[in-house]
């Protein structure tokens, strides 16, 4: 945190400076005039227009050309960072960028910005709140569709709103709670009481909207995994490589032949999902296959969907009745041997069925009719989605429409997945369930204590109150230019 608090000039390259492109950027930003890189620029300060490009020819003290390109200067406080800006869009080797650096630093007295600098300046100046920042957070690193949302509304400003509604109704309750033991005799018991009871069941209102908001795996949602389990020789791996459309994983009759889990992404209607094949379930004193099945069990906790892969041949009743209860889908392979729907009628349990996947040990998964009276899949629980064989988008086609109409439910809810929001907020839950509002309306005393305890963490959801090592944990997570 050393680094933010200085106030001197900063300059960074705000592009990548691994890969060779077309335009790289390169921001100063901190400086008292924009008269003092006249000499760099070849411009008089008096023709530089803000927020106006004007094309450039970057020259060093010996009127050698360093390149040429596009600067826009923003005037202090209409800029990202509220100082003056300096923007040069350059050509974009990244040993171009940065001998021009080199140069600037050793020329003009700059430091070099450390990653997040920029954004810690913009929030030291009030340009951005404590929550855009993190929702910017969530932009930059986000490898799905549902965390770019979330950081895009946060940055927008929507979920501070939010924030900012349920502190002016905390300091509403506080009004009333201050009312009730100053002045009740002024403006009438009945009054304060009936004051002091409607702000806090408004207060509470609000808190539960946010925590419903927040519950969950939310994590499952910004980098979804879809996990398949079973137990050995089950063809999990067949699967596996039938999704991705490649042979990745190894396929053996042989059990036991995954040990540890492999993943590949793979896109449903543009949407990213990390595919998972596990070790086989079993028991086994083989050290290192114990430890494969100790992290499937553990990554089943974790994912956004679990598929639980059945081979009816090998599967137990009570053995299959007792495992799915853990997964959200069952797929059944082996649909090409003889006796498949006998075995598969043999091992389900009396539940609500419509649609069965199953697949043939090396051909593709469809969904197939059969004269059970049910399905093992998507139910109206809150795991899973609706799916029927009218669906017809290939031979994966009904599995993965229903997993991609459950993500894009789950997108559409305006979910709060900024961990540090999450856990604010849960505190603010508890505090607020534990109050007994029949004692403690009639015991101001331990009212107040308990609205005191409220205080600190509905101010730091809002950023009015954030320890140094909660500021830190968010700006190391940007990226230098940022």
């Amino acid at each position: 945190m050393n680094e933010f608090l200085r106030t001197e000039p900063v300059i960074t390259i705000s592009t990548s400076t691994k890969d060779k492109c077309a335009i790289g950027i390169i921001r100063i930003t901190g400086f008292s005039d924009i008269g003092e890189f006249s000499n760099l620029i070849g411009m008089q300060s008096s023709k530089i227009k803000p927020r106006y490009s004007h094309f450039i020819k970057l020259k060093d003290k010996k009127n050698n050309l360093l390149d040429e390109g596009i600067l826009v200067y923003f005037k202090a406080p209409h800029s990202y960072t509220g100082e003056n800006l300096l923007e040069l869009q350059l050509h974009g080797n990244p040993l171009n960028l940065e001998l021009i650096v080199r140069y600037i630093l050793k020329e003009y007295n700059l430091k070099r910005a450390v990653p997040g600098e920029f954004t810690y300046r913009a929030y030291k100046n009030k340009k951005l709140t404590l929550s855009q920042v993190e929702g910017l957070d969530q932009i930059l690193n986000s490898s799905s569709a549902i965390g770019i949302k979330s950081g895009l509304s946060t940055l927008n400003g929507e979920l501070h709103s939010k924030y900012l509604e349920l502190k002016d109704s905390y300091y509403m309750l506080s009004s009333a709670l201050e009312l009730s033991i100053d002045f009740s005799e002024d403006v009438g018991e009945e009054y304060a009481k009936e004051k002091l009871i409607s702000s806090f069941t408004n207060l509470k209102k609000l808190t539960s909207s946010l925590y419903n908001q927040s519950k969950g795996k939310l994590n499952t949602l910004t980098a979804p995994s879809i996990l398949l389990v079973g137990k050995t020789n089950a063809g999990k791996s067949t699967l596996f490589n039938n999704m991705l459309g490649e042979d990745r994983a190894i396929v053996s009759d042989i059990k036991g032949t995954t040990r540890d889990y492999i993943s590949e992404y793979i896109y449903i209607s543009e949407n990213p999902f990390r595919l998972v094949d596990t070790a086989g379930l079993r028991e086994t004193n083989n050290s290192i296959e114990s430890e494969g099945i100790k992290r499937t069990k553990s990554l089943n906790e974790k994912s956004f969907v679990s598929l639980y892969v059945c081979n009816p041949f090998i599967e137990s009743r009570a053995e299959f009745a007792e495992e799915i209860i853990n997964f959200d889908y069952i797929v059944f392979t082996h649909s090409d041997s003889e006796g498949f729907l006998e075995k598969i009628n043999n091992l389900l349990p009396e539940i609500d069925k419509q649609t069965i996947f199953s697949s043939s040990k090396s051909g593709p998964i469809e969904p197939v009719k059969s004269d059970i009276s049910g399905s093992i899949g998507p139910s109206d629980s809150p795991k899973t989605g609706s799916i029927g064989p009218e669906y017809n988008i290939g031979p994966m086609g009904p599995l993965l429409f229903s997993i991609n109409n459950r993500y894009l439910a789950h997108m559409s809810e305006n979910l709060i997945s900024i961990s540090r929001h999450k856990e604010v907020i849960s505190r603010i839950n508890t505090i607020i369930t534990n109050f007994n509002v029949d004692s403690d309306f009639s015991d101001l005393g331990v009212f107040s204590h308990r609205v005191r305890e409220l205080k600190s963490p509905v101010e730091e959801l809002i950023g009015i109150v954030s320890p140094d090592d909660v500021l830190d944990n968010i700006f190391k997570n940007f990226c230098i230019g940022k």
